[in-house]
């Protein structure tokens, strides 16, 4: 069953800020991350809001590495973020081992 309403889609990455821009009206820090794979280049760039810290958009162009699928150009926007007040720093370290069991989990919450 699809749901509208989309749960822990955050892309697993280690992003360098670049710059800030403007995108949808909002002042946004800029996180790059690049990477040749497959004799391709990947780009995938994260707009932070830079009053909220909120994410605002996340842009995969090569190999989709947020829900495993093959080389194009996806976008996702932010549309409702839900900020829960406290947070447990655990939730973001995935064991490695654990990786593509949470793609799959993501996979089936988003479709």
């Amino acid at each position: 069953m699809y749901s509208n309403k989309c749960r822990h889609a955050r892309p697993v990455l280690c992003l360098q800020l670049t710059g800030t821009e403007t995108l949808e009206g909002q002042e946004c820090n800029v996180w790059k991350h690049i990477v040749k794979e497959g004799g391709k280049r990947n780009v995938y760039t994260l707009w932070q809001s830079v009053a909220t810290q909120l994410p605002v958009r996340y842009e995969m162009f090569g190999y989709d590495n947020l829900l495993g699928s093959h080389y194009d150009k996806y976008y996702i926007d932010y549309i409702d973020v839900d900020v829960p007040k406290s947070l447990d720093d655990s939730i973001f370290s995935t064991p490695a081992s654990e990786y593509d069991l949470l793609r799959h989990r993501l996979t089936a919450v988003l479709f």
